[in-house]
């Protein structure tokens, strides 16, 4: 049993730690997680003061919120704008990337490694793209076109949310026991989309109903967390009808974000408060932090050592890294021909994966799937090999003549915090 004092000195440790890894990373461009993985294994697998029971214990509690919050700060990031002028170039890089990246993970995961189909599926539904989190500070530091920097950042807000569907799809079916075969392709879709229109209708009637409650209540205090609470009601309740709570929440907070683009046309007067929109965000980014910064020293908790000293999952993380690469490289050249090359390969570089690879991995471990340590440690590995690459394309950027036509977006916003 672990005493309290010791755990108190362990989370202001972590809280520090995950604070000046924070600066680090806007001033040197080193990502937090370098430092953060490294106190979980030290703390967990290595030294047994926090033994692995305690970790079992939270995953589904911690990763469950996690991911619910993850959506929650995508869908308020997604601006419907940006989606529309960015839209038709940045999704087909987003589509090209992950759904390469996660077919051939799985052909070669399944075909010529023999892993079970599913276990190959839900490997390349994890890892198949960047995430908003780690992307967006590296943007915010380096680079000189507001329409990269705008094009990177819808980019890797969608690629969360569509990986983090496509993942939470797979697990419904293997928790259903439906084969993945042609034969049980037509009840796969038909379930996914059942799901799908549950949680887009409810996630819409609940924001509209909650930007009017935010009205009526803009002056009340602790708004933010019964936006929360909110949320978390709203999760759980699409999940017992049936519907897709992660959908929902996406859902929810889009069109809380982007609310007023569709009303106005349709002569109906419902906005967010400008001031409480900011608050909003502003809070967002403080939890965000918070759950960012444990998560991965929880990654570091769950870690097993005999996985450490494997020599094939060092070659199976490197197996996906070049798949990875290659698909990142495809995308990148298909979709963004006409741009300069220097913006490709800065584009290119842009891979890092973070937060949200973190959580659904650790969330295999909660269903007792087959092979899942060994997923949670290549799906680590492939975090820090393709922050590597981010960084070494941040100095690139960063060594290069600014351009003067266009200065950096300035942090502040919810889409310039690292958050999935």
């Amino acid at each position: 049993m672990i005493s309290v004092l010791l755990a108190f000195i362990a989370i202001a440790a972590i809280i520090f730690i995950g604070f000046f890894a924070n600066m680090l990373l806007k001033r040197a461009g080193i990502p937090e997680i370098f430092f953060l993985v490294l106190v979980g294994v030290l703390l967990g697998p290595i030294s047994g003061l926090f033994p692995s029971s305690i970790a079992d214990a939270l995953i589904p509690y911690f990763s469950q919120f996690t991911l619910a919050m993850i959506l929650f700060n995508v869908g308020l990031e997604l601006d419907l704008n940006s989606l529309v002028r960015e839209g038709p170039r940045t999704a087909a890089r987003t589509t090209i990337y992950v759904l390469l990246s996660i077919a051939l993970i799985t052909l070669i995961f399944n075909r010529l490694l023999g892993w079970p189909l599913y276990q190959s599926f839900l490997l390349g539904s994890i890892l198949g793209g960047e995430t908003t989190m780690t992307v967006v500070p590296y943007v915010a530091r380096e680079l000189s076109s507001r329409k990269v920097y705008a094009s990177l950042s819808v980019e890797s807000a969608l690629n969360s949310a569509i990986l983090i569907i496509i993942f939470s799809a797979l697990l419904s079916s293997y928790q259903a026991s439906i084969p993945l075969e042609l034969s049980t392709a037509s009840t796969i879709v038909a379930g996914f989309f059942a799901e799908l229109s549950i949680g887009v209708v409810i996630g819409v009637i609940a924001a509209v109903l909650w930007v009017k409650a935010m009205r009526v209540f803009s002056d009340a205090d602790y708004l933010y967390i019964a936006t929360i609470g909110f949320m978390l009601a709203i999760y759980a309740l699409v999940d017992a009808v049936g519907g897709s709570g992660v959908i929902a929440v996406l859902t929810l907070a889009f069109t809380m974000s982007n609310v007023r683009l569709v009303a106005d046309p349709l002569s109906i007067y419902l906005s967010v408060p400008a001031e409480l929109k900011r608050y909003i965000m502003n809070f967002q980014d403080e939890i965000t932090f918070f759950l960012r910064t444990f998560f991965y020293v929880f990654l570091g908790l769950v870690l097993e050592i005999r996985s450490f000293l494997s020599p094939q999952i060092y070659v199976l993380s490197l197996i996906v890294m070049g798949i990875l690469v290659l698909s990142r490289f495809i995308a990148t050249w298909s979709a963004n021909a006409p741009e300069r090359t220097d913006d490709k390969l800065f584009i290119f570089s842009m891979m890092a994966q973070g937060l949200t690879p973190a959580v659904l991995a650790t969330t295999l471990l909660e269903y007792d799937i087959p092979m899942s340590h060994e997923m949670v440690m290549i799906a680590t590995l492939v975090i820090i090999m393709t922050n590597l690459v981010t960084i070494v394309g941040a100095r690139r950027q960063a060594s290069r003549p600014v351009r003067p036509p266009s200065a950096p977006p300035q942090p502040g916003g919810a889409g310039t915090q690292p958050s999935p």
